[in-house]
Order: C-alpha cells, then sequence, then structure tokens
C-alpha cells in the first residue's frame, strides 16, 4: 500500500506545473489584452511548449488568445507529455495578477492544487511590516495572507477551474494567398477610436498601386475616413489590384484597441493580414520587459515609436524574441447589409 501511494504522489509530482513570474504587472496587461466582459470564460492551456488563454465570442465571428513562451517565465517546469487544459474566468485571474503586480516581488503560480486549481504564491519581504494575516473570497477566487517566515509575507490563491469549452478555430479556415502590413499598435488603435462616433462597421481598404491604407466607418449621420501614413507602414504585401472587407465596430475594438500602456509591456508591432475570403488576422507582439526607465519603442502618443514606424520595426529585430508574447484576434467580416 505505501508503495502505491508513493507511486501516486510520484505521479501526480509529474503532471504538476510550476510557473514563475517576475513581472506580474506586464503578464497581467497582456492577458487584458483580450478582456472583452467581466464574466468572460477563457481556455487556458499548458504544455511543454508554453500557455496559451483563448477566448471565443458568443457570435463565433471573433477568437482572441494569448501565447506565452516558456522563456518568458523566470521558471516554467512542465513535463514533455503533460498538457493540462481547463477553462477560467479571466476576470478573477486579471483580479488575482492585479493583487500581487501591487507588490514588487515575483510571483509562482502551480497547477493543479488539491482540488484542480490554479494556486498562486507570492513572498513578499517588503511587505511584512505593514501587512497581517488575513482572508478573503471573490467568486472562485480565495486569497489569504500569512506569516511566510521571520520578515516576509506569503500571498496566496486559488482560481477554481472549470471544464474547458470546446473552441472550433477560425484559423483552420484561412486560405492563402493573403495580404498584410506592419504597423504599430497604437496607431492602429488610435485609428479605430476615432471610427467609434461613426459607429458603423470598419471598413479596411487596402490598394497596391498607389500603396494604400484606409480605415473608414459610416453610422448616425456621420461618416469618417482615417488614411495611415505610409510612414507607420512597413512589410506591406497586397495579392490584389484592391482589397476591400467590413467589420463590426465592437470586433474591431476588442481586436485593436485594449493594447496595454508602454510602461507596462513594449508594445513592438502588430501584423494585419486579410486572406482571400476577407477573414481579418490581427497578431500584437508585445515586449512583456519594459525598457530601462519606462520608454522603449511604442512609447506614448508623441515619443519615437508612436512617430516614426522605422524606429518602432527597428526595435522589433533588435528585442529579445524569448521576451515577445504574442496576443492574436481572428474576426470573419460581415455579411452584406449587415
Amino acid at each position: 500500500m505505501a508503495q502505491q501511494a508513493g507511486a501516486a504522489q510520484n505521479a501526480a509530482a509529474d503532471e504538476r506545473v510550476v510557473m514563475g513570474i517576475s513581472n506580474v504587472r506586464s503578464f497581467a496587461a497582456a492577458l487584458h489584452c483580450v478582456r472583452a466582459g467581466n464574466r468572460q470564460t477563457c481556455t487556458m492551456s499548458i504544455s511543454s511548449s508554453g500557455v496559451s488563454v483563448v477566448w471565443e465570442d458568443e457570435s463565433k465571428a471573433l477568437q482572441g488568445s494569448v501565447f506565452l513562451k516558456p522563456e518568458l517565465f523566470s521558471r516554467f517546469t512542465c513535463g514533455s507529455e503533460v498538457r493540462h487544459e481547463f477553462g477560467i474566468q479571466l476576470q478573477l485571474l486579471l483580479d488575482t495578477l492585479g493583487l500581487f503586480a501591487s507588490a514588487a516581488a515575483p510571483m509562482t503560480a502551480h497547477y493543479p492544487g488539491a482540488q484542480g486549481e490554479l494556486v498562486c504564491e507570492m513572498n513578499d519581504n517588503a511587505a511584512a511590516a505593514t501587512a497581517g494575516g488575513g482572508a478573503g473570497r471573490l467568486g472562485s477566487l480565495e486569497l489569504a495572507r500569512v506569516g511566510g517566515g521571520a520578515g516576509s509575507v506569503c500571498t496566496w490563491s486559488r482560481i477554481g477551474g472549470m471544464e474547458a469549452e470546446a473552441v472550433v478555430d477560425l484559423g483552420e479556415y484561412w486560405t492563402e494567398p493573403a495580404s498584410s502590413f506592419l504597423c504599430q499598435g497604437l496607431v492602429l488603435k488610435e485609428a479605430v477610436d476615432d471610427l467609434e462616433l461613426a459607429g458603423g462597421a470598419v471598413e479596411l481598404w487596402v490598394q497596391r498601386d498607389p500603396q494604400r491604407l484606409v480605415l473608414s466607418a459610416a453610422g448616425h449621420g456621420a461618416s469618417l475616413e482615417v488614411e495611415l501614413h505610409g510612414s507607420h507602414i512597413s512589410g506591406f504585401t497586397c495579392q490584389q489590384p484592391e482589397v476591400r472587407h467590413a467589420y463590426k465596430y465592437r470586433h474591431c475594438k476588442a481586436a485593436f484597441c485594449n493594447l496595454p500602456h508602454p510602461r507596462d509591456c513594449v508594445i513592438v508591432s502588430t501584423k494585419v493580414s486579410v486572406d482571400v475570403h476577407g477573414l481579418l488576422k490581427v497578431t500584437h507582439m508585445l515586449g512583456l520587459e519594459p525598457q530601462p526607465g519606462g520608454g522603449g519603442a511604442g512609447g506614448g502618443r508623441g515619443g519615437q515609436g508612436h512617430e516614426h514606424g522605422s524606429a518602432m520595426m527597428e526595435s522589433q529585430r533588435t528585442y529579445d524574441n524569448s521576451k515577445i508574447a504574442v496576443v492574436q484576434f481572428l474576426v470573419q467580416p460581415t455579411e452584406e447589409g449587415a
């Protein structure tokens, strides 16, 4: 019996995942890119290749995902044959990360816990002088602060997992050849924000010769148009004389407008692709470790990265690719008259 118990414990240990996060604020900022509601359920997958969080809009016309490489973690322990997949309420996860980010200490996440939950913990020496014991509960999230030894406070939480929802990958319907371009994420965010007044569907117009990129919307008696300047664009490819497709505004807002502040993530670049049937793919590549001084490529309005697309692209080439998180959206075009 003792041998069986020992074998079971070893098997459980082999299945356990340990993830160290040194910059909790940046991780939260990356995950916030796919937030679309307070009760949004995502599917989290953990394997030796990294961590992915996938979300599908109830319309089935919009999907969002975040992929985090093992190199982004200060510690990543996961067996080569191990794969965990479970549902999680994104807002609870973000609330947890927000609490841990308020302390400047690294965090460690474990999965699965004793009851199949995601366990997060942090030992914070700086908080010991002001924090006492205590516990709290929010939904399926439990939070407690207990003594972690002389001069330290251990904060931990347990986030209950759920059954993973089946998601049909829109990427399986991707049809080449595709038209595409690279642009700074904040430039596209500002363009989509500017079109909100019209309230109608957003049309993306890509023209090959002369090269043009235009976003427009019409509705509520207003017609608005934003043309992206050539200095903001790189890697331009248009497979037809022109490509024109329209997308629901709320889908475009979800795909372009939840980018993190540069103090939390260095926004490296955004790639926009459109396949032959109008399926839109928006890929944000985010650096999770801000450069010294809180600046860096993709700085705020008026910064060098904002004014010059070439400077932003150069930053992408020199940035450590192992520190880049990938946030991706797939958006189906609207039907005629929608």
